[in-house]
This record gives C-alpha cells, structure tokens and sequence, in this order.
C-alpha cells in the first residue's frame, strides 16, 4: 500500500512498503530532498492519514504487534499485541470521526475459526473494544460514511453480498451497530460506496503514487542527461585543448628540427 500527501509547505511526503521496511520519501519539486526506512519490522496493514498537517501512520509488525506513530516523533506506540499468535491481527484503518483519530482492527483465530472488529482510540484510553464478534474467518470488511452516517460492513466469503451494520458514534468510547439489510440500503446506493471506498480508491492511490515516481524518474533523468552532457562537453574540451597544445609543440618541434637541418646542410657545405 502507498500513500502521497502534501504539507501545507509544499511538500509531499510518499510512504510506501518494500518487504518488511516502511519507506518515507520527502519531494520537493518533484525531486527526493530526504528519504529514509521508519520501520524494519513491518509484517502487513499499513493505513496512514494526515489530520493537521500531522502525519499518523499504523500496521502490524512481525511480532503481531498493532503499531502507532506520528511521524517525526520517533515515539511509536504498540497498542494491542499478541505475540502467542492466537490471534492475528489483520486488515486495519484509521478513521477520522469529529476530530477524533479511532484506529480498526479485525483479529482472526484460525484455530477455532472465530473473528472479532475492534476499534481503539491512540490518544484516549487506549483500550482495546470489541465491535463486532463472528464465529467464521471473515474474509473483508471496512468502515465508512455514506448518507451521513457511520456504517461497518463485512464479508464472510470472497463472492458474498457484504453485511451491513449502522454505527451509533454518540460515544466514541462506547461504539455500538445495528444491522441493516440490502433492502433497507438501495443497492446502487451500497455498491458505489463499495467501489469509491475499496477497489477505485486504492486503483486512484496506485496511479497518483506511480505518476509521482514517473515524474520524479524522468527529472532524475533528465538531471543525470544534463550533467552528462555537460561533463562529457567538459571532457571534449579538456582533450580538444590537450590536442591543440600537442598540436602546437609538434609544429615547434618541427620548425626547430627544421632549423637544425638548415644549420647542418650549411656546416657541410662549408666543408
């Protein structure tokens, strides 16, 4: 997963994932001015969000921990782990809701084939709720806003219609859902939402983050182009003076061997 924002400065800042590293780049005009590796650690689950101009950023580590960070803060924070591996943590977002940071995630045991959505605040109790408990390995889910209002929805099979629940976020500390049914929702209504949140939002991130590395590669290109034409025009020109000079001390030596000769013939012939 990857993510571009932009800074009130001008600057965009891109977080991506390679391997277990989670990478930060800074541009500036389309150039790299700073990068770096944030975390070694990472196992899956990168969400990011900017609320601010700040910069929070959470995943799972290899250790099965749920991690939190601001960026610059050098401060991460393990919100939930389970390092028996019981439960796994899997598939989590960061929500914004009244100007508050509420941070899903879903655990599977796939011993016993049961599922849970929790939700935890980073910067209030930091207490670990249960939203929803399933007794099945849910295969998706996400929470989002849609008619003015809060909804949580998963599925238990890949091709199955999704489950729709409606938030009640009177009490952040205290989310409760409710059930709807396809009926209750039109179906257009339920299968735009599904696209602008899942597939067409992470095809859109995708495109903007490969335009910025196009645009960044070609400038860093034609940068490396610039210099190398200017370093191969001063290379020509150091071998062009060299040549002349040669060219010079030749024709000196010449007209002195000539010298030399006319000398000589004169000496003979005065013999």
């Amino acid at each position: 997963m990857e993510y571009i924002f932009s800074l009130k400065n001008g600057i965009k800042v891109v977080i991506y994932t390679e391997g277990n590293n989670i990478i930060v780049n800074y541009l500036s005009s389309g150039r790299i001015v700073r990068a770096g590796i944030l975390f070694n650690n990472y196992r899956l689950g990168l969400t990011s969000i900017i609320k601010d101009d700040e910069i929070y950023i959470a995943y799972v580590s290899v250790e099965n921990e749920l991690v939190w960070d601001k960026l610059g803060s050098d401060n991460p924070i393990v919100l939930y782990a389970d390092k028996g591996e019981r439960w796994m943590i899997d598939k989590i977002f960061i929500r914004e809701y009244q100007g508050a940071l509420l941070l899903f995630y879903m655990v599977v045991n796939h011993m016993e084939k049961q599922s849970e959505i929790k939700y935890i605040l980073p910067y209030g109790e930091r207490k670990s709720r249960i939203i929803l408990s399933n007794k099945d390995v849910l295969i998706d889910y996400d929470v989002g806003n849609m008619f003015s209002k809060y909804y949580l929805w998963y599925r238990e099979k890949k091709d199955s219609v999704p489950n729709f629940f409606i938030m009640n976020l009177e009490d952040i500390n205290d989310i409760k859902i409710k059930e709807i049914f396809i009926e209750e929702t039109p179906t257009e209504k339920i299968k735009e939402y599904y696209e602008i949140n899942t597939e067409k939002k992470l095809r859109e991130e995708q495109e903007k983050y490969r335009m910025e590395i196009k645009k960044n590669t070609e400038m860093l290109e034609n940068n490396y182009s610039k210099k190398l034409d200017e370093r191969l025009h001063n290379v020509e020109k150091h071998y062009k003076k060299q040549y002349e000079e040669l060219s010079e001390m030749t024709r000196e030596i010449q007209e002195e061997g000539k010298k030399w000769r006319e000398l000589y013939y004169k000496s003979v012939k005065k013999k």
